[in-house]
């Protein structure tokens, strides 16, 4: 894929309040080729552009905490079908939280992919050309409406921790489970035992099918969550 000339047809918004972030972000998206890239401040100034990128594709780049309306809320906006452009559209979110809270809403409203600041051209670009080369599975609107982060967004706007601190959760792996690294585990196994935070705080549960855009969110975010090994059933022979 020449990533240029796809970015030359695509509209790219950069929201982010932090001003020098933001400038760094979008000259990177330029330098990649994108020619109509417009820098926001917050949620609601990039809601308000979407709205007019009819004649283009469009593509979010949104970080997690921003006033008025932050990333998760423009993520649920797109997703539900509150933005006036089509749902399925590319959304990338840049962090630097290891708070699996924001973490497993964004990943319910099937975010397309996490870049961990400080951002680099490297890793922007290869995302990019990742999710605009792959299959995406996007389902109905309705079903993310349903999807709460108000719980989330709240303690972002109050600057409050978001994990809760829980007791040590009891150890349910499940016999002749094993543990693999991160990298090398492959796609439709399933989970042999529960993903938590340190504090217990529960990401995915045993038993669940392990698919690619699930392991690929994972291993973009190791730098902050810190998961190095996950527990799998060895696949079927």
């Amino acid at each position: 894929m020449d990533i240029g000339k796809v970015l030359a047809r695509m509209m790219v918004i950069v929201a982010d309040d932090e001003q020098f972030s933001r400038a760094i972000v979008l000259r990177m998206v330029r330098e990649l080729g994108a020619v109509d890239a417009e820098p926001v401040r917050n949620g609601e100034e990039g809601l308000v552009l979407l709205a007019q990128a009819r004649d283009k594709a469009p593509l979010l780049i949104a970080d997690f905490n921003m006033p008025r309306c932050n990333g998760l809320q423009m993520l649920k906006a797109i997703r539900a079908g509150r933005a006036f452009v089509a749902n399925d559209m590319p959304v990338i979110m840049l962090t630097g939280y290891s708070d699996f809270a924001l973490v497993r809403v964004a990943m319910a409203l099937d975010v397309d992919a996490f870049v961990v600041k400080p951002v680099s051209k490297a890793t922007l670009s290869s995302r990019i050309e990742k999710i605009l080369g792959e299959t995406r599975d996007i389902k109905p609107a309705e079903q993310y409406a349903e999807i709460d982060i108000e719980s989330v967004c709240n303690r972002m706007i109050r600057n409050e921790p978001l994990g809760r601190p829980l007791p040590p959760a009891p150890k349910k792996v499940a016999s002749g489970a094993i543990q693999v690294k991160l990298e090398d585990v492959p796609e439709g196994v399933v989970l042999g035992d529960d993903i938590r935070t340190k504090d217990g705080e529960l990401l995915l549960a045993a038993g669940h099918t392990l698919n690619a855009r699930f392991l690929r969110r994972l291993r973009e975010l190791k730098a902050v969550t810190k998961i190095e090994f996950l527990t799998i059933l060895p696949p079927a022979k």
